[in-house]
């Protein structure tokens, strides 16, 4: 893998958590249920898709990062959602 190739895709990925941040702090409390819902919806999607890749034994560094992904989908897919602030 190229020095390029390293660069674009970090640069990619700080873009997109960047943008991620932006838009999720931006949600106003009504729709914060059904956002969550759905995020939680994704979590499970991911979840299945890092066991794929975990389990595919292609080779070293893949079945390590998707044994990070299936502990990072663990943690968000079975965090107790906290009730919202009644105002």
């Amino acid at each position: 893998m190229s020095t390029e190739v390293i660069i674009a895709g970090l640069y990619v990925f700080a873009l997109a958590a960047f943008l991620g941040y932006q838009v999720i702090s931006r949600v106003p409390p009504l729709l914060h249920t059904p956002l969550m819902s759905a995020t939680n919806a994704i979590s499970g999607i991911s979840l299945v898709g890092s066991l794929v890749t975990a389990g595919a034994h292609y080779n070293t560094i893949s079945t390590w990062l998707g044994f990070i992904a299936v502990t990072a989908s663990i943690s968000k897919a079975s965090a107790i959602p906290r009730p919202l602030d009644e105002a």
